[in-house]
């Protein structure tokens, strides 16, 4: 039951009195009077009552006009004048009461009787209405409203309508959001961004619910093909492409689906290449799809010029690192032998040690003996002798390549070869 303040009653006589008989009389003529003066007039003094310790009468007097909005009567919304819409919508976004009033509803019935229409205003009176109750300290089992709007969204794909199933994606939205560990102020943030780009994220609700939303299009390649088509979304295509991609076999329904969907995944891959990439929904999108975006985005997301970068410059410290300890090991290698040789151990013996590495590695630790043994004549008889039996292991090998070092040199290459090539995303369906 909603609590008020009390106060004198004499006072608060004349001031419903001064409501019903002036303010909600001159609201109901809003439409018909069409002038913009009038209308401004008794916002300015509807507002000053709700800014006062009065709000609560204001708040009883509008509850008729609130039901019919939250209900999306014709009476309201069907009026080619719209002065009365802008009224309600205007008043509900100040009034202290209007949270502690909605919760008197089941959210469920509620938006279950909504019917949407092909217009834009639909869904903003959706968001306009959440959004007041919201801010108006709603409140709510999100958690469970979440998943029951999620399951009415998948039910619709059978019987629903794109408009009917753009009410359960909003609202399965607006639900996960505000079960969310964010703040309330990121909370409203989030709303907001949701609403902002509604006209975008319609149709990535549309391929990660497998059903058409919001929009009049036949197939799901039309709704590719207007991924391509508007410059406004190629920011934010990487979100659609990676869900697309995934699911695109579950689209096809005729025989020239597929070519379609083929061609217009590649033209969406083309845009993702010469547009940068922004990442101002990624976790809104993540936010409100938790289980499926993020492994679909590592999955397909082609990366950019940037995540390339950092790639080869990871490769890189990792392929010095390897290089360096391999060095190590040669130049550990070759002081072994160097001692064994200075211990007195045959010059064969050394050869044998020598013969049963692989080429690139025998050529190393042979280079490096050779800079340490300058001065050893054993050594120095036997070298040439041993260089050329090891040239033999290069023959034996695939493919080996000489390695020149330099005197001195600690250097040591195992055949490795990097080999750093950019995945071509686009033909992922072909």
């Amino acid at each position: 039951m909603l609590q008020y303040q009390s106060g004198n009653l004499y006072a608060e006589q004349q001031m419903k009195s001064y409501i019903h008989s002036s303010l909600i009389h001159r609201m109901t003529m809003l439409d018909t009077t069409r002038n913009f003066d009038v209308s401004s007039k008794l916002r300015n003094e509807m507002h000053a009552v709700f800014k006062g310790k009065h709000a609560h009468l204001l708040h009883e007097a509008m509850i008729p006009f609130y039901e019919k909005y939250i209900h999306l009567d014709s009476e309201i919304f069907d009026h080619s004048h719209i002065s009365l819409e802008l009224e309600i919508s205007d008043l509900m976004k100040i009034d202290p009461y209007i949270g502690q009033w909605f919760e008197n509803y089941d959210l469920l019935d509620v938006v279950g009787n909504w019917w949407l229409e092909e217009t834009e205003s639909h869904y903003n009176i959706i968001f306009h209405l959440m959004k007041c109750v919201l801010n108006g300290g709603y409140h709510n089992d999100w958690e469970k409203l979440a998943d029951d709007f999620r399951f009415r969204l998948l039910s619709e794909v059978e019987c629903g309508t794109p408009w009917s199933r753009e009410v359960y994606a909003i609202m399965n939205g607006i639900c996960m959001i505000w079960k969310s560990s964010a703040d309330e102020s990121e909370k409203m943030q989030l709303l907001d961004k949701m609403k902002g780009y509604w006209d975008f994220l319609k149709y990535l609700y549309s391929v990660m619910f497998r059903q058409l939303i919001g929009c009049n299009y036949r197939n799901f390649a039309q709704v590719a093909n207007m991924i391509h088509f508007r410059s406004a979304y190629h920011p934010y295509a990487h979100l659609f492409y990676a869900v697309f991609v995934e699911r695109a076999d579950e689209f096809v329904k005729g025989k020239n689906d597929q070519k379609k969907i083929e061609e217009h995944l590649n033209k969406i891959a083309s845009v993702m290449e010469s547009t940068p990439k922004s990442d101002a929904l990624d976790a809104l999108c993540n936010l409100l799809f938790p289980e499926e975006l993020s492994e679909y985005l590592a999955k397909h997301r082609p990366k950019d010029a940037r995540q390339l970068r950092e790639e080869i410059a990871c490769l890189r410290e990792e392929l010095g690192e390897t290089t360096r300890q391999m060095n190590q090991q040669v130049q550990a290698m070759a002081d072994t032998m160097k001692a064994m040789l200075e211990a007195s151990v045959p010059i064969e013996e050394i050869e044998q040690e020598l013969l049963m590495l692989d080429y690139n590695e025998a050529i190393g630790v042979f280079k490096q003996l050779n800079t340490l043994l300058l001065n050893n004549k054993a050594w120095m008889n036997n070298a040439g002798s041993i260089r050329s039996k090891i040239y033999q292991l290069k023959n034996q090998s695939k493919g080996g390549d000489t390695y020149n070092y330099a005197s001195g040199a600690t250097h040591y290459d195992g055949r490795r070869t990097l080999n750093i090539k950019q995945k071509d995303e686009s033909n992922l369906l072909e």
